[in-house]
């Protein structure tokens, strides 16, 4: 404190002048007045520095003034997470001296100007003693904090650096192939990866084997057997490096096949045959062998000849291919004694009957719900091989098959149906539509059935229609 006193009219002595440099010292001088004190108050800004104020008086009295001090903050803290592309800042305010209004903040690199940060500038502060320094660039950098108060700043020391950094990113398949195989339904490959965002993509290394398509690459087929190897790659971003390259590798299995393999159930001693079979793969190469006495069967590239009597197993089989599994398929052959067709046919009914009269309806027989047809029952000792019609009407026209007409009567087919042979189209009466329809009349049947052995057995049997 300055004190300056008079005790008299006497002019007290001049006080000595100090003459500073600068617009302070200037607005000093301007400030002096008898009888009064003039205060001026300079700032400076300096890292870990004080703003001071400075004073002179002149003149009579007493006169007192003060010196006001602006403290740096102290303490400042930076770290950051990686990935994050955010800076925390902390510090400690002023512990002496005039209280900061606010703070302002700013990034320093390791080589450049300081730019401001948390949003703060020459204009705006922040109120507390921390921040979060937004969208940081990858790099090092240092942190000062500002104290602001009214015209007064004072700037801390720098931080010690921190480093925003990139996070790595991770990718883990998700899912599995079941039972892959040649030809067997696409897999859809999953993965997660990294914070990134970036999708996570699929190729293989083995094209021979899987190949890949769709979104991303996602969906693998199974072209081959042998290994498949999945690849799996996630891009970066500004704060995320690039995922390390993941694969999935597993066996594909070749493709399972089906051979079809179907001769005779039996077969005659001292007969041959010819054997085929067909494989699901589409393969064609297929060899044919017996595990049977070569006293039953013998087996010569296509051809097997039966022996003798007893059973014959058969085996075709398909070696398969780099993507075909092998496969086979036996079958029994009964072998019998060669039977003697010493007999010809018997022919155990006719329908219609041999005098019968009647509806058409009322005399044809009825096949699996069919009615109005020509049903003939034949046995043989060995087998019957055919049964053959002609239907004569009593004006001389034969049945066609479609229609009656006045040509040479042709020889119509039965076709078998169990033990039932019968005629391949029912015949419909058609009275008054004249002479090619079939009609109210008299007609005649005959049935020649022909065996194995080419031995013959005819019947001739007459029947009356006289209504449908």
């Amino acid at each position: 404190m300055l004190h300056y006193s008079t005790t008299s009219r006497r002019r007290a002595p001049r006080p000595p002048r100090h003459r500073g440099r600068g617009r302070v010292a200037r607005l000093l001088r301007r400030a002096g007045a008898p009888g009064a004190a003039a205060l001026a108050l300079g700032t400076a800004l300096s890292v870990g520095g004080v703003a001071a104020a400075y004073f002179t008086g002149t003149g009579t009295g007493t006169g007192t003034a003060s010196v006001g001090t602006l403290e740096a903050p102290t303490a400042i803290a930076a770290g950051s997470t990686a990935g994050t592309g955010e800076v925390e800042v902390s510090w400690t305010a002023p512990a002496s001296g005039a209280t900061p209004d606010g703070y302002r903040v700013q990034r320093v690199p390791g080589d450049g100007p300081a730019v401001d940060a948390c949003g703060t500038s020459a204009s705006t502060t922040v109120p507390t003693t921390s921040c979060t320094d937004d969208a940081v660039p990858v790099g090092t950098w240092t942190y000062v904090v500002v104290a602001v108060h009214a015209s007064w700043t004072a700037t801390s020391a720098p931080s010690e650096p921190v480093t925003v950094g990139q996070a790595s990113q991770a990718i883990t398949f998700t899912s599995s192939p079941g039972s892959p195989a040649y030809g067997s339904a696409d897999y859809t490959v999953t993965a997660t990866g990294g914070a990134s965002g970036n999708p996570v993509t699929f190729a293989t290394t083995t094209p021979a084997v899987c190949t890949s398509a769709g979104t991303n690459g996602a969906t693998i087929s199974f072209v081959g057997a042998g290994t498949c190897t999945i690849t799996a790659d996630q891009a970066g971003d500004t704060y995320h490096s690039a995922a390390a390259q993941a694969t999935q590798t597993f066996t594909v299995a070749k493709d399972t096949q089906v051979v079809t393999f179907s001769p005779a159930a039996t077969a005659d001693a001292g007969t041959t045959a010819t054997l085929s079979a067909t494989a699901s793969s589409g393969l064609t190469t297929i060899t044919f062998s017996t595990s049977s006495p070569a006293t039953v069967c013998t087996v010569t590239g296509t051809q097997v000849s039966y022996v003798g009597v007893g059973t014959c197993v058969l085996t075709a089989t398909q070696p398969g291919d780099a993507n075909h599994a092998p496969a086979s398929t036996s079958v029994g052959v009964t072998v019998q004694a060669v039977q003697t067709d010493t007999e010809p046919p018997v022919i155990v009914s006719v329908q219609p009957a041999s005098g019968a009269s009647g509806s058409w309806t009322g005399m044809g027989c009825s096949v699996s719900g069919s009615a109005a047809r020509i049903c003939v029952v034949a046995t043989d000792d060995v087998e019957v091989a055919s049964v053959r019609i002609t239907l004569t009407k009593s004006n001389g026209r034969c049945w066609t098959g479609s229609t009656f007409d006045n040509a040479t009567c042709p020889e119509l087919d039965l076709q078998r149906s169990g033990s039932t042979w019968e005629s391949g189209a029912a015949l419909t009466w058609q009275n008054g539509n004249g002479q090619p329809n079939f009609t109210s009349g008299t007609y005649t049947l005959v049935v020649t059935v022909t065996d194995t052995a080419g031995r013959t057995t005819t019947q001739t049997t007459t029947f009356s229609i006289n209504g449908s």
